[in-house]
C-alpha cells in the first residue's frame, strides 16, 4: 500500500530515477549502486504512466503533472496493489486531470487497486466502479 499525498514528496534537487528508487537503489558488483539499472528500470516504469523523458532529468524541471506521475512512478517500483490518492488534481488543468484519469484507468485493468480522495464529484463519478 503507498500513499501520494496531495503535497508531492519528491526532492527537486534529486533525478527522477533517484526519486524513484530513493532509498532503495539497485546495487550492483561489491554493493555500490547500480546507476545502469536504475536508468533501465525507470524507463520500464515512467513508461508504464505514460511519461517519455530522461531518467536523469531533475524533479525540478518537471511540471506538476509530470511530478504527480512520477509519484505514481514510485508507488509503481514498490510493486504496490493499493495505492491511495489524496486530491491528486488539485493543482491540474484539465487537460492533465483527463491524462491522469486515462492512465489511473490502466492501472485498474493491471489489477492495482485505487483508492481516490477527491472534493470534485465528478472526477469520483468518472474513475470509481
Amino acid at each position: 500500500i503507498v500513499t501520494i499525498y496531495q503535497e508531492l514528496s519528491l526532492i527537486p534537487t534529486l533525478t527522477v530515477a533517484e526519486n524513484i528508487f530513493i532509498g532503495r537503489a539497485p546495487l550492483g558488483r561489491f554493493g555500490l549502486v547500480s546507476w545502469r539499472k536504475m536508468e533501465v528500470d525507470s524507463r520500464a516504469i515512467i513508461a508504464r504512466v505514460g511519461l517519455d523523458l530522461d531518467p536523469a532529468t531533475p524533479v525540478s524541471a518537471l511540471s506538476v503533472a509530470e511530478q504527480q506521475l512520477v509519484e505514481i512512478a514510485r508507488a509503481l517500483s514498490l510493486k504496490s496493489r493499493l495505492i491511495i490518492m489524496d486530491e491528486p488534481t488539485s493543482a491540474l488543468t484539465e487537460t492533465e486531470v483527463q491524462k491522469l484519469m486515462s492512465i489511473m484507468g490502466r492501472l485498474r485493468k493491471d489489477g492495482v487497486a485505487i483508492m481516490f480522495v477527491t472534493h470534485r464529484l465528478e472526477e469520483a463519478s468518472a474513475i470509481c466502479d
